[in-house]
């Protein structure tokens, strides 16, 4: 039996880049989607967390008051808004002077990524929005409501579709 030398000199044939780079593309066609989701997941969070204090402080308000707003003592619904510019300042704030609300951030980027909106009555109801501001890196055309009864909804305003509960 004679044997012959191997002429190979260490490096990788062409078919073992291919498998290797074919694995590559099937991984990153699973993982970049669900990172993608995720990232949504978490800054939509920030509007959850924003609705949720700000219906604990409404809650309190009509603990200690017996109404949602200072203006609720006739049959018409109050709007009170809050928004901020790019650099995170109050464009406008209806909300802050009578309850201590100030929006959390998701991360130190400046302004929050969402319009915060206060719809209440004297017939004790109120409903939260939370609308995302464009280019703030959270979903686009997306909006978050919560109601006085824990009723929480998801909207996409692009497609004018509206789901359930906070997913």
């Amino acid at each position: 039996m004679t044997t012959h030398p191997s002429n190979r000199s260490g490096g990788f044939t062409l078919t073992e880049l291919m498998v290797t780079l074919a694995i590559a593309a099937i991984l990153a066609t699973v993982a970049i989607p669900t990172y993608r989701q995720q990232v949504e997941k978490a800054r939509k969070a920030e509007a959850k967390t924003n609705l949720s204090a700000l219906a604990l402080l409404l809650e309190q308000y009509n603990s200690l008051y017996g109404r949602y707003c200072p203006d609720c003592t006739d049959s018409a619904a109050h709007t009170y808004q809050y928004k901020e510019n790019a650099s995170g300042s109050a464009t406008t704030d209806q909300i802050t002077s009578w309850l201590d609300f100030r929006p959390k951030q998701a991360t130190d980027a400046g302004a929050v990524r969402f319009d915060y909106k206060i719809v209440a009555t004297a017939d004790s109801a109120y409903t939260l929005t939370a609308t995302s501001v464009a280019g703030r890196g959270a979903p686009e055309n997306w909006a978050l409501t919560l109601a006085e009864d824990g009723t929480k909804t998801e909207r996409d305003l692009s497609a004018g579709t509206t789901s359930a509960g906070w997913k």
